[in-house]
């Protein structure tokens, strides 16, 4: 008798999991983020170690120097933003197509799409 007859194997949903968990620990920080977030000399380094030990880092880390100096100076976002006069639209028609999806059933066929075409050949 089989062995993957008496259980579902939930190994394998595991693993893919357990794949990406161990890719996490050896993957670099980003170094945009590093910059962003105050640590100036990690984030020369992580550039460094994507480029290459003999890569030339100075024009590229002035520029994300430059563009986090500049995003910091930016005014900080807020919901009630969404809802002044010049979004109102938008929202408005991004919130209206999301009701309409619900309202008009279109995930139902998607999920029953399968058994409503094999339903529909069998009659």
């Amino acid at each position: 008798m089989p062995l993957c007859t008496n259980f579902n194997f939930p190994v394998i949903g595991v693993a893919p999991c357990l794949l990406q968990l161990v890719g996490l620990l050896v993957t670099p920080e980003s170094p945009r983020w590093l910059a962003r977030f105050g640590y100036p000399g990690a984030f020369e380094a992580e550039l460094q170690k994507l480029r290459g030990k003999g890569a030339d880092i100075s024009e590229e880390a002035e520029e994300i120097k430059d563009f986090t100096e500049k995003l910091q100076h930016l005014p900080k976002s807020k919901v009630l933003d969404l809802f002044q006069k010049d979004y109102i639209h938008a929202v408005t028609v991004g919130v209206g197509l999301m009701v309409l999806q619900q309202f008009g059933g279109v995930n139902a066929i998607c999920f029953y799409a399968s058994d409503i075409f094999v339903s529909a050949g069998n009659e």
